[in-house]
């Protein structure tokens, strides 16, 4: 009796390590690879691989060999504060680079006005505070903004986007 108390602890273990190693080889595992924070004189390191730390976390990935981790950043969303009041946008002009994805902030509204952009198909109605984005087109040009309420734009109320 004291024999089989003995090993069933042990049985036990073999057979939770043996689901555990089924599991891992059924479950395909992303990783992300962070800098070693320690400093260089209190760690001794044999190859790169034992100067990362890894997280590793449950999801389904593909590999096919060696894993290049690259961090991702997202991109700097430039901001245009737009004002309009009584038939005038300011600034006249915005200049921006082809494909660029920028936002327009309307500050300083009067009024019921638009912003229209047609070659964007672009069509909003404006109010203070409010924020578009916009990527602007492929091809280098000139695409006028405007108000479209009544005479508006004829009244002066227009601009142009220049695209480099």
């Amino acid at each position: 009796m004291r024999r089989s108390s003995f090993f069933l602890p042990i049985i036990a273990l073999l057979i939770v390590g043996a689901g555990c190693a089924l599991s891992s080889a059924d479950t395909k595992r992303q990783v992300t690879e962070l800098p070693n924070t320690a400093p260089a004189d209190s760690v001794a390191q044999t190859s790169e691989e034992s100067a990362k730390k890894l997280v590793v976390a449950d999801v389904q990935v593909e590999s096919t060999g060696d894993v290049t981790v690259e961090p991702v950043v997202p991109p700097v969303i430039r901001n245009i504060n737009l004002k309009d009041g009584e038939f005038f946008f300011d600034p006249k002009s915005i200049s921006v680079k082809k494909n660029e994805t920028f936002t327009i902030t309307f500050a300083d509204v009067s009024g019921h006005h638009t912003f229209n952009i047609d070659e964007l198909n672009l069509h909003a109605d404006i109010s203070a505070g409010k924020v578009i984005t916009v990527t602007a087109p492929a091809n280098p040009g000139r695409y006028s903004y405007y108000c479209n309420i009544g005479p508006h734009r004829t009244l002066g109320m227009e601009g142009v986007l220049v695209v480099e």
